[in-house]
């Protein structure tokens, strides 16, 4: 089927078997070919028609007649679902197609927010900005434990730290490692294992 650009209409889906109605948009030559494509999604239930199609007593197909509202001549795409849209709002309360044909940047964005800030207040929001939460002390955790390793490693490298200053600092560092719970027995492994030989830190259980 040829297409025009300039062929680009609004149609309306009506029906004696009911007051609602179907809006849509088309850039078909005839209205009677969109209409045969809407035969075909009802046979097939792609889309909800509400009560515009029916049966006779015969069981023989009561198809919606099809009205044309407005040609969008020589106009873009985002034009001709514009109009639709403006069609669909006019007969918002008759109209079975809620699926908006356009919607504004700036509705879309604040719609996103809106869905943001409901997200964040549900059960499951909540629990997610605390995973989070908590994902984000674990790595600051991490980092501090990284800068505190080193700073043992250098202490105690090719010695064992007999000195009294040695010891306190070392002690420090381990009083600071064991008040950070989350990592604290992983990252006491890795100093005994850096430092395998210390006596000091041998003599640390897990508790």
């Amino acid at each position: 089927m040829t297409t025009h650009p300039d062929s680009a209409k609004v149609y309306m889906l009506t029906s004696k078997l009911t007051n609602q109605c179907y809006i849509g948009s088309t850039t078909y030559k005839y209205l009677s070919q969109r209409l045969n494509v809407h035969r075909q999604a009802h046979r097939e239930r792609t889309i909800n028609y509400g009560d515009l199609f029916g049966q006779d007593e015969n069981d023989n197909l009561i198809t919606p007649d099809i009205t044309l509202l407005e040609l969008v001549e020589n106009g873009s795409r985002e034009d001709l679902f514009k109009c639709e849209q403006k069609w669909i709002d006019t007969y918002d309360d008759l109209c079975v197609n809620k699926k908006r044909a356009w919607v504004s940047p700036e509705t879309l964005r604040k719609e996103g927010q809106d869905a943001v800030s409901k997200y964040q207040s549900s059960p499951a929001g909540k629990l997610s900005i605390k995973k989070a939460a908590e994902r984000a002390q674990i790595k600051t955790i991490q980092n501090r434990m990284e800068q505190n390793i080193n700073v043992v490693t250098k202490i105690v490298e090719g010695t064992t730290p007999k000195s009294q200053k040695n010891l306190l600092m070392i002690n420090k560092l381990l009083l600071k490692i064991s008040k950070q719970r989350l990592t604290r027995n992983r990252h006491l492994d890795i100093l005994k294992e850096l430092c395998p030989d210390d006596p000091l830190l041998l003599s640390l259980g897990h508790y």
